[in-house]
């Protein structure tokens, strides 16, 4: 989320955490497959632009494998709906469990072959895992076989009609965290106007307290970001710093009053 101030005096000013929103597992999925979909190892979740062949949608994706191909190890899944894989899809792997079989059951068994993408259910006891998709897509009403190993659950139908599923992966990794950290404190210290010279106007009344002082003692960059996250950053427009006290003095309105000249003084404000 990000708490928004109004614009003062035609500057913006922002405050508040800058998170960005969190990507629903669809969505996820959707831009992982998109992603790979150009080497030809997924076919696109995307089933608007389909081919008409013999009236039936046909998904278009190129039957071959990088070589050595291993991908992601995927942390959830996401139907791909009611279709029909073609005999001509290489690397499928099947399993047959007459007894105790589940959606979950067939992820647990495909997931760990790091070349599968795609698993899927016929028959209400039958799994398969593929590294990619080739087939055609069937109507939901197809699929109306109950799973052997829980009925609440849809595993196919017959005639070679499957409930097929995409595995993804949404999680991230350290390296990730630490960049996406890295760039919301870039966006935080790229986020100020500065004047030096003098301080920033002053009144009684424009001095504001972040967390419990108008004052912090550190870095430039440690007021920057006390201005933008601290306590009662909500109403911190910018702050006046000292060089020679490495201090700064938040303010309400950097515009308000006079301000005082000084060599190792910088007024710095929201842009």
């Amino acid at each position: 989320s990000a708490h928004i101030v109004g614009v003062r005096r035609g500057l913006p000013a922002l405050s508040g955490r800058m998170s960005r929103p969190r990507m629903s597992i669809a969505a996820c999925g959707a831009l992982i497959v998109a992603a790979l979909a150009p080497h030809g190892s997924v076919a696109s979740l995307v089933t608007a632009g389909d081919r008409r062949r013999g009236g039936a949608d046909v998904e278009q994706v190129t039957p071959t494998l990088p070589a050595n191909f291993k991908g992601p190890e995927p942390s959830d899944y996401i139907s791909f709906g009611c279709r029909e894989l073609a005999k001509t899809v290489p690397g499928v792997v099947e399993q047959d469990d007459p007894l105790s079989m589940t959606v979950d059951r067939c992820w647990i068994t495909c997931k760990e072959r790091r070349a599968a993408m795609y698993f899927g259910l016929t028959a209400g006891r039958k799994c398969w895992c593929a590294p990619l998709f080739l087939g055609k897509k069937l109507s939901d009403s197809r699929c109306d076989s109950k799973c052997d190993g829980d009925k609440r659950q849809t595993c196919g139908g017959v005639a070679g009609a499957s409930s097929v599923y995409v595995m993804i992966d949404c999680n991230k990794t350290k390296e990730e965290k630490l960049w996406r950290q890295q760039q919301k404190e870039q966006l935080v210290i790229q986020g100020y106007n500065v004047s030096s010279g003098h301080t920033c106007g002053m009144t009684k009344d424009s001095n504001i307290r972040i967390g419990a002082s108008e004052v912090l003692t550190g870095s430039v960059d440690e007021c920057k970001h006390a201005c933008w996250h601290g306590p009662g950053s909500l109403r911190c427009h910018g702050f006046t710093y000292r060089k020679n006290l490495k201090r700064c003095t938040f303010h309400s309105d950097v515009f308000a009053g006079r301000y005082e000249k000084g060599a190792d003084a910088s007024c710095f404000w929201k842009k």
